[in-house]
């Protein structure tokens, strides 16, 4: 194990150490796996929050997003790879930058920011500013993707509505924690049998 990972893998333990303190909310991606870990920090005039995320898996490949509100991100342990998308007109569709963001690296998310985000480690830890609620959030869905183009046209689809969810009854970190575990074990154990329902079958046929 490198400095590096050695590094990551502290920073890592103690941002859970915090985490599993604070109230925690899971975001899940279309698939209904689980994708980001929200903790509530705290609540800042104005409507604004602070947060800590801990992200657990990448987005869907062919979904983009943005926010409702700007971000300042601040990454804690781990990397992740942000795939941006700006509209040009001659292309008819997005083109696509990717931008890396490891620990110790700050990430500003800017209203009418389409994009993508693909961990490059298990779980990405980052320290969240989120400004005032300003528009509604938004997904868009790529129907196909040129790379030699950079061009990606896209279908939106509506999203409900932007909410502060009430945080005073939501579990906290570990709680969460726990349950996400339990989660996981439990996919594997479907994989597992499965596995092993196909794996009988063709010793039957042979």
């Amino acid at each position: 194990m490198t400095f590096k990972d050695r590094m990551d893998a502290r920073m890592s333990a103690l941002c859970q150490r915090v985490a599993d303190r604070l109230p925690a909310r899971v975001i899940r991606r279309a698939d209904g796996r689980p994708y980001l870990v929200r903790h509530l920090i705290c609540r800042l005039p104005g409507g604004r929050r602070l947060y800590l995320h801990r992200f657990v898996a990448s987005d869907d490949l062919d979904v983009i997003h943005d926010h409702p509100a700007r971000f300042i991100s601040l990454i804690l342990a781990g990397a992740y790879r942000e795939e941006r998308a700006v509209h040009v007109p001659e292309l008819n569709g997005p083109s696509i930058t990717d931008h890396r963001h490891g620990r110790g690296s700050v990430n500003r998310i800017r209203l009418g920011r389409w994009h993508r985000i693909v961990l490059e480690t298990p779980e990405v830890w980052s320290l969240v500013y989120r400004g005032r609620t300003r528009r509604q959030w938004s997904l868009r869905r790529i129907l196909w993707r040129s790379s030699a183009e950079g061009r990606w046209p896209y279908r939106d689809t509506p999203m409900p509505p932007a909410t502060d969810s009430d945080w005073a009854d939501r579990p906290s970190g570990r709680v969460v924690r726990e349950a996400l575990a339990a989660e996981a074990q439990g996919a594997r154990q479907r994989r597992l049998e499965v596995q092993f329902v196909k794996t009988k079958e063709v010793a039957n046929a042979d």
